[in-house]
């Protein structure tokens, strides 16, 4: 057991697996009490990991890693991950040159499947993972967890194409259902996994894929978790696991923070202070952003575009502009955001588009 100022919790999946699953919620409360402390120092990606702190504790105690094999998607979503792996001493390293990856590195364990970071990518690799699996060891699960910002990306729609047609493939698909990617989600696929009709819509949606498909409307309560995966993974078939979950949760500066704080620079944990997604002063992103809000000013047919990323991007004052110009982020939906606007029509009606894109995103 590893011990900070709350409480103990494991750090090796064997640890994890000698616990009572009654224990697994005081297992979370001292890792999201760890990851706060920890990363307001630091700097790093806070608000995703603290929605899925319960997840991963879930996933660990019912899968046997490395056998099983674990993908998240996005590489940002792994902390919880890379505690209960045995790597709580790096913690102090993180968002420094040469330490600890704010991502999901091969390098750092055996634990790390793939290295992932930005996104849509995890449902096409574990389902390659599980065809190769399925003829080498015949017990053996594979898991992606996925946002829902992710679930839009175009290779993640492919996958799922895929997969729910491979009716022998050993997949749990998990969904971090918290309504946002780095900004909250937009599109169709918002419109079915929420409302008051979530469950019916996104079970429709799912089975109509081929998938079975289990929901738990609170995926901070583990133990429903536990059982939840429990059932997925004795079904031996393509399952989506349905979480609704909560950014920034337990983190009370994160709550009436647009982004729910989803990265940061080194903060105040009580009061907020600091919080910023890029180190101080004049950067490229802010230098770009001046200057297309100076141009969408005084030029009504500028389009802009940016894949979720307007926290980061210093496009927030920017997208808030009245006026006739136009402004759209288009979630996780990288690929879209390309052809979305560029197309033949806006050129011939005049328009002038401009896409601001991160570049681990191209």
């Amino acid at each position: 057991m590893a011990n900070n100022a709350c409480k103990p919790f494991a750090t090796s999946p064997t640890e994890l697996k000698a616990l009572p699953v009654a224990a697994l919620a005081s297992q979370a409360d001292a890792i999201r009490h760890f990851l706060i402390e920890k990363i307001s120092a630091t700097g790093g990606h806070i608000g995703a990991n603290l929605s899925v702190v319960e997840m991963t504790l879930a996933i660990h105690y019912v899968f046997d890693s490395p056998r099983d094999k674990i993908i998240f998607d996005t590489g940002h979503q792994g902390y919880t991950h890379k505690l209960v792996t045995g790597r709580m001493p790096a913690f102090d390293s993180l968002n420094t040159y040469r330490g600890m990856s704010r991502f999901i590195a091969r390098e750092e364990s055996e634990h790390d499947t793939i290295d992932a970071s930005h996104a849509g990518t995890s449902i096409s690799l574990s389902s390659g993972i599980a065809s190769a699996l399925r003829s080498q060891d015949e017990t053996a699960s594979t898991v992606a967890v996925i946002g829902d910002g992710s679930l839009v990306e175009g290779m993640a729609f492919e996958a799922l194409n895929f997969a729910g047609s491979a009716q022998d493939l050993k997949l749990v698909l998990v969904l971090n259902d918290n309504e946002m990617a780095i900004a909250p989600s937009v599109g169709g696929v918002r419109n079915v996994t929420t409302g008051k009709d979530w469950q019916q819509k996104s079970r429709h949606f799912f089975e109509g894929l081929g998938y079975q498909y289990i929901a738990v409307a609170n995926g901070h309560d583990v133990e429903a978790v536990v059982k939840a995966l429990e059932a997925a993974k004795q079904l031996a078939r393509p399952c989506v696991v349905h979480l609704k979950t909560e950014k920034g949760r337990g983190l009370a500066c994160a709550a009436g923070h647009p982004y729910k704080l989803h990265f940061s620079m080194p903060f105040d944990p009580v009061t907020g202070q600091g919080a910023a997604p890029t180190v101080a002063g004049k950067t490229y992103a802010v230098v770009l952003a001046e200057k297309l809000e100076s141009l969408m000013q005084k030029d009504g047919d500028i389009d802009v575009i940016t894949p979720a990323t307007p926290y980061a991007s210093s496009l927030d004052k920017f997208f808030n502009l009245s006026g006739p110009s136009h402004r759209c982020g288009d979630g996780r939906a990288a690929c879209h955001g390309y052809g979305l606007w560029p197309g033949p029509g806006r050129e011939k009606a005049g328009c002038v588009h401009a896409n601001h894109i991160y570049a681990k995103s191209i």
